[in-house]
């Protein structure tokens, strides 16, 4: 199972108690800022390389940016489990 896979089931469950707004921006930013991780197996991915990540967003898109793709992304592996 990829990153991709578990943002997509993430998604559908936070649908569910999300306000619409939220949900859109919850969506873009694990769609788009966290995309590099989609094609890469959940078991393979380390900390290092979504610390890498997060780096380098908050260098350029802004420490906001890198925040709100780490609070859903540390939900992720939860979701993996449950898969």
């Amino acid at each position: 199972m990829t990153f991709g896979d578990i943002v997509t089931l993430f998604l559908t469950a936070q649908a569910k108690r999300l306000k619409p707004r939220s949900l859109i921006e919850v969506e873009r930013h694990l769609s788009n800022h966290a995309k590099p991780l989609h094609s890469l197996p959940v078991s393979k991915i380390s900390r290092q390389e979504i610390a890498d990540l997060l780096k380098a967003l908050a260098s350029n898109s802004g420490p906001v940016a890198a925040n709100r793709v780490r609070g859903p992304a540390e939900k992720l592996p939860y979701y993996a489990h449950r898969a």
